[in-house]
């Protein structure tokens, strides 16, 4: 089971190339997702008031289970965001709180994220920019 995070469902959600590659992980199981990501897509909604929020989640929470951040992926997830950044990858806290948690479960992260370049347990969808 993957941990999809934000990146990957708006790419999925999209219906994009890119969305294609990401839909077996989607369709072919029970993808987990990170309550940091279900927050993401609502403040990408609400910023572009995009309309149909309230449909993909309950889509999100049908197809897998949604993940609390715990304390200890909380700690973990500041260091991760430094070396991240070290490295060059620009990674944000949400992005490493996320990956923590995918660690916490022992799952890989499907994402396209450049943030998360370079890191273990990362399926990287890679599309032209990245």
């Amino acid at each position: 089971m993957p941990l999809i995070d934000a990146w990957a469902w708006v790419e999925y959600f999209r219906g994009t190339p890119v969305g294609a590659r990401i839909r077996p992980y989607v369709e072919g199981g029970q993808p987990a997702t990170c309550i940091l990501s279900i927050a993401e897509l609502a403040d990408l909604h609400a910023r572009d008031g995009r309309p149909g929020l309230p449909e993909r989640l309950a889509f999100i929470a049908g197809r897998g289970p949604i993940l609390d951040v715990t304390s200890q992926a909380a700690v973990r997830a500041g260091a991760t965001k430094w070396a991240q950044r070290s490295a060059g990858h620009p990674m944000g806290l949400g992005d490493a709180l996320i990956y923590e948690v995918a660690r916490d479960e022992g799952l890989d992260v499907v994402t396209g994220d450049p943030g998360f370049v370079g890191l273990d347990g990362v399926r990287f969808i890679a599309t032209e920019r990245t």
